[in-house]
């Protein structure tokens, strides 16, 4: 994220002090002097574990003493944290971990400006999606130059000459997608980030992608790296500085993406990964033709995984599948829906109902977003409520079911309004969600409000409900009439319950767990 002279090389135990000016500097505690240590080595790690190993180190500066060197730490671990892609919940870890640091050891500025750990904390709350609660003027500071920052790249044009000599001005770049990224030879994430670039440098080209490499190097230290690397896209030379300036770079890498309007639309902090340049050049408007073939295949291999019982690898792949989806193809409701569903059946089936719950609404959500606009077929967003009532009949009560109960009426009987074809389905939904809507509300003690619904299903006879729906509602039923000095009327429905539970006695098993639809007789 920043550059050597105040990036991971500072990052020993005497980093805060280096930066703060204090010549007295401590010995490291044994404490310190290990995870000083490790941050040494952590760019050594491979990608899969680093994130791990990341998050701990975070967890284990957040045991430190209050002191400089634990910003110091704090922020030589964010600084590394940002180059790829670990994790949201590693970034968190670690923003959090920075912030506590500062709000219990404040640092004063550094020559009228906010102390480095508030940029850092800063740059990661406002581009890497984490969030933290600091109010320290120096972070509020912080952000405001950040803005400040954004609005000049915003603006920014620049013309900067090749290794060729051919001249190359932003601006004249309107009607093409820029990614212009900031770079050197000696920089480690940059060169790791670079056959990324070159990959999508070359399948984006044709659909009018250009990057702009810039270093500040001179020409006899870049052509070199560049003929070895065989990096196919324009490298420009910025000895002077100038661009970096106008950009406010002061740490390297970092990738600006433009549109074809020439609006900034994506910024990078520091190393990406291919899928997160992918998602960047997304809000300019690319998208590979073989993103949704990838994103299918995933949930093809978590389909396989499921049905093979590797329960955890198959709600891996469509964690994977939804992330791609969310960065890639933001606009694709109807695939993000479809593996949403999957996710919650995949829960569903392990009775992970919370988790269950959690996909089958907000599928339902984006559903009945896209349904305002008219894009969502009527039928999707009856089986997205089909699927949040079986998660309710096992649940029991609740004012959730509740809420929902009520959007489940209004919808099918809307439904069966509005569409003759899908009648018969919609009606069968409707007695379901009648019965159980008034077995939850007879559970509340709601009886006069429970009565309509039980007596909905009740009039729909042995023919239109299944079996457990239409004997809990006897049961509730019967056993509101006996509040009102009823019995006939009770017995009467008591009976039938009893004579539909002995017909149907595979929907009455034993082993049957409690639902919200089957009344217990008290």
């Amino acid at each position: 994220m920043r550059r050597p002279v105040v990036l991971w090389f500072a990052l020993a135990i005497f980093s805060s002090a280096f930066l703060f000016g204090q010549q007295n500097k401590p010995a490291p505690s044994p404490a310190e002097q290990s995870i000083e240590d490790q941050l040494k080595v952590l760019r050594q790690l491979p990608d899969a574990k680093r994130g791990e190993a990341t998050t701990r180190l975070a967890l284990d500066i957040r045991k430190l003493p209050k002191t400089d060197a634990k910003v110091g730490l704090a922020d030589a671990l964010a600084g590394l944290s940002t180059e790829g892609d670990f994790g949201r919940r590693t970034l968190q870890e670690v923003a959090t971990t920075l912030a506590l640091s500062l709000a219990e050891h404040p640092l004063p500025d550094k020559d009228g400006e906010p102390a480095s750990p508030y940029i850092t904390l800063a740059q990661l709350v406002r581009y890497e999606g984490v969030t933290v609660s600091l109010d320290a003027v120096p972070y509020r500071a912080a952000m405001e130059e950040l803005e400040k920052d954004e609005r000049q790249r915003a603006s920014a044009d620049f013309t900067l000459l090749d290794l060729s000599g051919k001249p190359w001005t932003l601006s004249g770049l309107r009607g093409h997608v820029v990614l212009v990224n900031f770079w050197a030879t000696w920089c480690p994430p940059c060169r790791k980030e670079i056959p990324d670039l070159a990959a999508l440098y070359s399948g984006f080209a044709p659909q009018g992608l250009v990057v702009l490499g810039i270093s500040d190097e001179t020409a006899d230290k870049v052509a070199p790296f560049v003929q070895e690397q065989k990096v196919p896209y324009p490298v420009l030379l910025d000895p002077d500085n100038k661009v970096h300036k106008l950009f406010s770079v002061e740490g390297i890498p970092k990738s600006f993406v433009y549109d074809r309007e020439g609006k900034l639309v994506a910024t990078a902090i520091d190393m990406r990964t291919r899928q997160q340049f992918q998602a960047m050049l997304a809000k300019a408007g690319l998208a590979s033709a073989g993103t949704q073939s990838s994103i299918l295949s995933l949930r093809a291999e978590a389909t396989k995984a499921s049905q093979s019982g590797q329960l955890a690898a198959a709600e891996e792949k469509l964690k994977e599948a939804l992330g791609e989806c969310d960065a890639l193809l933001p606009d694709s409701y109807q695939l993000k829906t479809d593996l949403l569903r999957d996710l919650g059946n995949l829960y569903s089936s392990e009775k992970q109902l919370d988790k269950a719950e959690s996909a089958y609404k907000m599928r339902l959500e984006i559903l009945g977003a896209q349904q305002k606009e008219g894009q969502t077929p009527i039928l999707d967003i009856g089986i997205a409520l089909f699927d949040l009532q079986t998660i309710y009949e096992v649940r029991g009560p609740s004012s959730e079911a509740q809420s929902y109960m009520t959007q489940a009426v209004m919808f099918y009987t809307t439904c069966m309004n509005s569409f003759p074809e899908l009648r018969s389905v919609c009606d069968r939904r409707l007695a379901d969600v009648q019965g159980l809507h008034g077995s939850e509300l007879f559970l509340q003690k709601r009886y006069d409000e429970a009565i309509p619904y039980l007596d909905a299903v009740i009039a729909r006879g042995d023919n239109e409900v299944r079996p457990e729906v239409l004997s809990a509602a006897l049961t509730a039923r019967s056993k509101i009439f006996l509040t009102s000095n009823e019995p006939a009327k009770a017995q009467a429905l008591a009976l039938r319950a009893i004579q539909i539970r002995a017909a149907n006695p595979t929907h009455f098993a034993a082993s049957t767990p409690r639902t919200g639809t089957e009344i217990p007789v008290h």
